[in-house]
């Protein structure tokens, strides 16, 4: 509960009123931006007899939300602002009422909550170390390409696992055996107890990386946020892989996929806006042919499934924010 987790983008509330909602852990909050700019969040239970009283999963310019049941009425913090027939309700029960608030703070573009509102700042969650090194990427300044949704059978944990080693990327993504000598020469790191960072040498570039160690541009970098978020960063793109646990053998799996703006005059990057669903396969399944670092032909001879079991093409799509 004193975990921070990713819960949308920024770009999803732009202006005062705008609201999103995130369901997570058996919880369900509701974030929204305030007038000064500021997000603030609370747990979407009214404190009456407990219904859900915002009744989207988004929106746009409220000004107050209504319950559904009795007609409780809250403002875009949580708080109780209005309630029928007032007189037979005691003035001490209703004084200050609120909806329970939680954390809400930005960074990389990303909206994270803190669903017990008891939690260390999250800078200092992620930690020093990956606050400075991904913070290269400057993921604020990207746009999210697709998020493609799974509802799959396994726990999360089993999810973020294995995204964490590479000994997989032979069998599943077939990867050749350039690749797989270079990945040897991988460097974890963990940092603030919790969290981690690692460093996949890109085949290619090996003579470049021993010369100038620049990770961001010569090696896949790749960096953990306890307890469900991992960024997957390439030079030119950036997969977030987000497993939200809904029952102890069940996860919602979102995984988003972000670039740079200036990548859509691009002539890949118009074939990936194209067929964002097939850009975000071959990029999750690490296909880079041996010669020039560019997704390879071998995709359409090999049966690199994306997870064991499931289909790529019945994933769900979430609105593209292009």
């Amino acid at each position: 509960n004193k975990s921070w987790l990713i819960a949308g983008r920024t770009e999803d509330i732009p202006n005062a009123g705008d609201f999103i909602s995130f369901e997570s852990h058996g919880e369900t909050v509701v974030i929204t931006r305030q007038p000064d700019g500021a997000v603030l969040g609370f747990h979407n239970v009214c404190q009456h007899r407990g219904p859900s009283f915002v009744t989207e999963w988004k929106g746009c310019g409220a000004k107050k939300f209504t319950c559904p049941y009795h007609g409780w009425t809250y403002d875009t913090t949580g708080k109780v602002t209005s309630v029928p027939e007032r007189i037979d309700f005691d003035p001490d029960h209703l004084r200050d009422l609120r909806a329970p608030a939680i954390k809400v703070d930005e960074w990389g573009g990303f909206l994270w909550v803190n669903i017990s509102g008891d939690a260390v700042p999250l800078r200092e969650w992620i930690g020093e170390d990956i606050i400075n090194d991904l913070g290269e990427y400057h993921m604020e300044d990207m746009r999210v390409l697709d998020i493609v949704e799974w509802d799959v059978p396994v726990s999360y944990k089993a999810i973020v696992d294995g995204f964490n080693e590479v000994y997989h990327a032979i069998e599943l993504h077939h990867v050749g055996t350039d690749w797989q000598k270079a990945a040897r020469g991988l460097t974890m790191h963990v940092v603030n107890d919790h969290n981690y960072l690692c460093y996949v040498p890109r085949h290619q570039y090996l003579e470049q990386l021993a010369e100038t160690w620049d990770h961001h541009k010569y090696a896949i970098c790749h960096y953990v946020v306890f307890p469900n978020t991992v960024f997957n960063c390439n030079p030119d793109h950036i997969q977030v892989f987000n497993p939200i646990p809904i029952e102890v053998d069940r996860t919602r799996f979102l995984c988003w996929q972000l670039y740079y703006p200036g990548d859509a005059a691009d002539a890949d990057q118009q074939a990936a806006n194209a067929n964002p669903t097939e850009a975000l396969r071959r990029a999750l399944c690490h296909e880079w042919s041996e010669e020039d670092d560019q997704p390879g032909n071998a995709m359409e001879q090999r049966d690199g499934n994306l997870l064991e079991g499931v289909d790529p093409g019945d994933a769900g799509h979430r609105d593209s924010k292009e």
